[in-house]
Order: C-alpha cells, then sequence, then structure tokens
C-alpha cells in the first residue's frame, strides 16, 4: 500500500493582529475600520496561503478570530469597532502569544504554518494589565529565536521604540507612525506583509514609502496582475 504523502505548508503564512480598541482610539475609528479592511482585501489578492488571528484588546481582551482562512475573515464596522475604556497592552501580547503557540503544539509539523508575523498596532501605553506583567518580552524573543516568529510593533503619536523595546521587539520591526496617517500605515503594513509572504525582501522601509509607490508595489504583487 502507498504510504500517504504529507502535505507540506511551506507557502502558509500566520497573521497575528493585536489591534488597540482603548477609548483614545475613538478619534480615528472610521480609519483603523478602513485600514484593517483594505489590508484584508488586499492580503487576499497576494499568491499564498494564510490564516489570521485577530484580537482586540482595551481592558477586556477579545478574540475575533483564530487560524481562520484569510477568504473568511469578517470586515470591521463601526458595530464591531467600539474604542473604549483602558490600555491592557502586556495582557494582550501575552495571551495571544501562549494562544497562538499552544494551538500550533497541537498541530503536526507538516500543518504548521512556515511563517508567522505578529503585529501589535497600538496608540497607548500600557496601564490595565492584570495577568502579564513580567515576562512578555522574554516570550517574544522566545517565540522569535526559537519558532522563527516574526515581530512588527506601531506605536502611533507615543514612544513606540520604548514601548517596543519593554515588549523585546527588534528596532528594525518597531515602526513609530502617527494617527493622522493612519490609513497609510496600513497600507504599509500590507507592502511588508506581502513581500513576507512571497519571500521578497522586506524591512521597515515599507512604512516610509509614498501612498503612490505602495499602491503602485502593492498592485505588481496582486495574483491579478501575474496571470
Amino acid at each position: 500500500m502507498q504510504k500517504k504523502q504529507k502535505k507540506l505548508n511551506n507557502n502558509l503564512t500566520e497573521i497575528v493582529f493585536i489591534l488597540d480598541e482603548s477609548g483614545s482610539m475613538g478619534s480615528v475609528k472610521d480609519d483603523t475600520i478602513g485600514g484593517f479592511n483594505e489590508f484584508i482585501e488586499q492580503q487576499k489578492n497576494i499568491e499564498g496561503d494564510a490564516v489570521v488571528t485577530f484580537v482586540k484588546f482595551s481592558d477586556y481582551y477579545k478574540v475575533v478570530e483564530e487560524g481562520t482562512l484569510l477568504e473568511n475573515v469578517n470586515p470591521l464596522n463601526k458595530e464591531t469597532y467600539t474604542p473604549s475604556y483602558s490600555t491592557a497592552l502586556l495582557d494582550a501580547v501575552g495571551k495571544t502569544i501562549n494562544k497562538v503557540g499552544n494551538r500550533h503544539d497541537k498541530l503536526d509539523e507538516e500543518d504548521k504554518p512556515s511563517k508567522v508575523l505578529f503585529v501589535v498596532l497600538t496608540d497607548g501605553y500600557e496601564n490595565a494589565s492584570k495577568e502579564y506583567l513580567s515576562g512578555v518580552n522574554e516570550m517574544v524573543k522566545n517565540k522569535r529565536d526559537k519558532d522563527g516568529w516574526e515581530f512588527l510593533f506601531l506605536g502611533a503619536d507615543i514612544d513606540a521604540w520604548g514601548t517596543g523595546r519593554e515588549l523585546g521587539f527588534l528596532k528594525g520591526q518597531t515602526i513609530s507612525t502617527n494617527k493622522s496617517n493612519m490609513k497609510l500605515s496600513y497600507k504599509g503594513l500590507s507592502h511588508y506583509t506581502s513581500n513576507m509572504r512571497s519571500g521578497a525582501s522586506y524591512s521597515a522601509d515599507s512604512f516610509s514609502l509614498s501612498d503612490d509607490d505602495l499602491d503602485a508595489d502593492l498592485n505588481k504583487m496582486s495574483k491579478k496582475n501575474k496571470k
């Protein structure tokens, strides 16, 4: 009897997205909703398979999508993104690392995503965590060094370098942005993610490109234009 060939997932990426839903994000509610939805739609046009884990946090923690196929991810709207309360940033990062890591541990090696991009977008400083008050930076380092996860921190109108460093994020993967350019930041994220998924060179330079340059590059990478 011929042995069944194992299915490899060298072309599978998991995008883990942790989005701040604290009260201060209310000033960019519309841009956040539009930027996230555009990001998801653009990623659907990139070659390769992807799953998404999407978490919102404030002083609460809500898993919206967990290992969901990219094409099945629901868009945000004004009813599903409602900024309020404070910022439990450490809890959000710690809980999500453990949740995704535990799920991966239950998978056969050939079923695990070959690439994991772990993104945090916040405009606030930690002020409400209760469970993960220490050790998150070691958790980040462990996943980066042992499992090859990529971490990307987007800090809007805060000391992104300092906050990212406290979380264990590398300087080259810490982006200082501002809320006035929220939609452009999402487009930079899409450019960064698209290059990572396709195996091309990627870096924080994605976030310094102009809107026109980002559009042009994303258009080149679209499956529709590769046929």
